[in-house]
Formats: structure tokens, C-alpha cells, sequence
């Protein structure tokens, strides 16, 4: 990877959301890690991308609520020895939608430990690397919700990730950071990312 390029964390990148982050951050010649649980495709996004000419990516393995795997990240991190840009978090719809009172107890906990307790361990140990920079952007991409595609799951989460982000970026306010709850589609996605990157030069 070339040397004094910044790089951006993409977590959950094998989505629609994901692929156009990956593609844009290319074009705006920062280095990313594609991180995700799903090593096969992880490698196969990385395959796609070089072939269409990008070779600045990395991959990781990555639950987000498991903290060994952003232990694991971060010694990524610091193998490039690069400087950290930011974390971009695409969040999908849940595609689950019982009814009001028949929420199962396993899967609702399984998705709020996927996203809630992924954001702040995650948070926990990126922050502290962002400390030291200029600036840096912690972004979650939440993808916008259609009203005839309502869920509880989706509802809940979205909710609670903006709630939880907002209170991080008050606690944060002296760090500059750039600490964001973004519902996006297809058609906004590009101009909204563009406008939240890291703005010391990439060039």
C-alpha cells in the first residue's frame, strides 16, 4: 500500500451501501479495510476491486462485538503504518419483522449485540487511535428505511444506534471527531459520504 496514503475501516462491506463506500473512498485515493465476518467474501470484494484497478485494500476479519477481533484490526492497523482516517459502520435493514408482541428474546438480543454492542466496542477501541490525529470520522451509514418495509428490529436499532452516537459525539465534542448517525440510499449515498470524509489532503 502506498506509503503516507489515510485509511478508512469499512465494517460490513459486502452490502449494496457497502460496495459504493469502498468505490468512492477508492476514487478519493484513501486505503481501506474491508472488515467483516465473512472471510470468503471479504476476499472476493478485494478481488473485484483489484481488478478494476484498485490494489489499496486490505481485509480483516471482524464480529463487531467481539473485542479480540478489533484487537485483531488494530494490529492491522499498525502493520500499514498508516494513519487512521476514520471507521465507516454500514448498518443493513433487518430483513426479520415480527409482530409487536412477538418478538423472540434470542434474536432480539442477537441483533442489538450485533449492532449496539458493536458500535461502542468498537468505538472503545478506534477512538483512542483517532485521538491522535487532525481529525478523523466515526460514521455509521444506516440504510434508509422505506415506510411499506417498516420493522420492529429496524425501528428499535435505528433508534437506539442514533441515540447512543449522539451522546458519544456530546462526551466527544473535544476531540474532533466527526461522530455521525447517517440514514442513506443509493441515490444520496456518494454526496453524503463526500461531505463526512476526513478532509486533511489526501492527495
Amino acid at each position: 500500500m502506498a506509503e503516507g496514503q489515510r485509511v478508512y475501516i469499512i465494517c460490513n462491506p459486502n452490502t449494496d451501501i457497502g460496495k459504493s463506500v469502498a468505490y468512492t473512498l477508492l476514487d478519493e485515493n484513501y486505503q481501506i479495510i474491508l472488515a467483516g465476518p465473512d472471510y470468503s467474501a471479504l476476499k472476493a470484494l478485494q478481488k473485484q476491486l483489484d481488478q478494476d484497478g484498485f490494489n489499496h485494500v486490505s481485509v480483516a476479519l471482524l464480529e463487531p462485538s467481539k473485542e479480540i477481533d478489533w484487537k485483531n484490526l488494530i494490529e492491522i492497523l499498525e502493520r500499514l503504518d498508516n494513519q487512521l482516517a476514520g471507521i465507516i459502520h454500514v448498518h443493513e435493514n433487518e430483513s426479520t419483522d415480527p409482530e409487536l408482541f412477538e418478538m423472540d428474546y434470542e434474536m432480539f438480543s442477537a441483533k442489538m449485540d450485533a449492532h449496539l454492542w458493536g458500535t461502542y466496542v468498537g468505538a472503545k477501541h478506534i477512538v483512542p487511535l483517532l485521538h491522535t490525529e487532525s481529525s478523523g470520522s466515526l460514521l455509521h451509514l444506516v440504510e434508509t428505511m422505506k415506510e411499506d418495509d417498516f420493522s420492529m428490529y429496524n425501528a428499535m436499532i435505528k433508534r437506539a444506534l442514533d441515540a447512543m452516537l449522539s451522546m458519544m459525539a456530546k462526551e466527544l465534542k473535544e476531540s474532533n471527531l466527526n461522530i455521525k448517525y447517517i440514514e442513506v440510499d443509493d441515490a444520496s449515498l456518494k454526496e453524503v459520504l463526500l461531505l463526512n470524509l476526513d478532509n486533511t489532503a489526501n492527495e
